[in-house]
């Protein structure tokens, strides 16, 4: 049986239909979230109630652990208990539990800007400085910790930053902010994106894989291998735009919604401009994404599995 966190969330909404589809008739796929999901049974699952992990874990053989807080600009406090002490006890249960296949979704948002490798060992990288990319970055290390060399497989998932046709997150935030000024966004920044049609494919592609393909411990960072400035994202989102402003202009612009908002100071801003690793994806690999930005949103009716899974 197969088993998914998160299945209301974001993610899991696109994952879910895809794993039920799927795999629905060899073995079965449980939706573990707090509210009840369409496409299979749902189990009641609470990232901070480890005394319930069992019981959602009962006949699970793969776990694929989307869960968790995300780019919610939460407390460290709050990244921690969730991300890393709840994704731990998860895994201790998932070992007592028999599940032989533990598929965590972290994020490349643990990478460094200059790394060689986008699969290297957590530890291998220094800690980011954010509190979500540190509470990820720390989770792949206790895990590793408490999965490696056991019966139960650990496989590591990197996405980049997700996006679909629904616009959330940062991806979001420059939508509502080219919206509110007609003007082309700024030519700054570079980071790595996924579309959420690939994750599941890159998702489905860890559930196939022979366990005499698995290492102790096997890494996946999923990317199209392209790299997205704030203006090319702007232009995909909104379309290409003739006037262009100062960036002292959108400085302030970002400190603005900062306010509104109540977010620490540069919260904005540090994301629009930040450098991210963005190397090319390896074309020996077994996955390759399917989707760029500007295509897929000039798509929005083909779906999440019609070209990807």
């Amino acid at each position: 049986m197969i088993a998914i966190t998160g299945a209301s969330g974001y993610l899991g909404r696109a994952l879910l239909p895809v794993l039920a589809q799927h795999y629905g008739h060899r073995g079965g796929v449980v939706a573990l979230a707090r509210q009840a999901t369409a496409h299979s049974p749902t189990r009641h699952f609470d990232l901070t109630d480890a005394a319930g992990f069992p019981k959602c874990l009962a006949g699970v053989t793969t776990l694929v652990h989307c869960a968790g807080l995300a780019h919610a600009h939460g407390s460290e406090q709050a990244y921690t208990s969730v991300n890393v002490q709840g994704t731990l006890a998860l895994a201790q249960a998932a070992l007592k539990q028999g599940v032989s296949r533990f598929i965590f979704v972290s994020s490349m948002n643990i990478i460094p800007s200059d790394a060689l490798s986008p699969d290297s060992s957590a530890g291998a990288y220094s800690q980011p400085s954010s509190d979500y990319g540190a509470s990820k970055w720390l989770a792949e290390q206790r895990l590793e910790a408490t999965l490696a060399n056991s019966d139960c497989h650990l496989v590591i998932v990197r996405p980049a930053l997700i996006y679909d046709t629904e616009l959330k997150g940062n991806i979001a935030l420059l939508s509502w902010l080219g919206r509110l000024l007609p003007f082309r966004l700024p030519d700054t920044g570079a980071r790595p994106m996924l579309c959420r049609a690939d994750f599941v494919a890159l998702i489905t592609h860890c559930i196939d894989m022979p366990e005499d393909r698995l290492e102790s411990v096997t890494r996946r960072a999923g990317f199209d291998g392209q790299r997205y400035s704030a203006r090319r994202i702007g232009d995909a989102v909104l379309g290409p735009r003739k006037m262009a402003l100062p960036l002292a202009f959108w400085r302030l612009m970002a400190s603005l919604y900062d306010a509104i908002k109540r977010q620490p100071a540069n919260t904005t801003w540090a994301s629009i401009e930040g450098e991210f690793w963005t190397g090319e994806y390896p074309s020996n690999n077994q996955w390759q994404p399917t989707w760029v930005l500007e295509e897929r949103l000039v798509s929005p009716s083909t779906g999440a599995n019609e070209r990807s899974v």
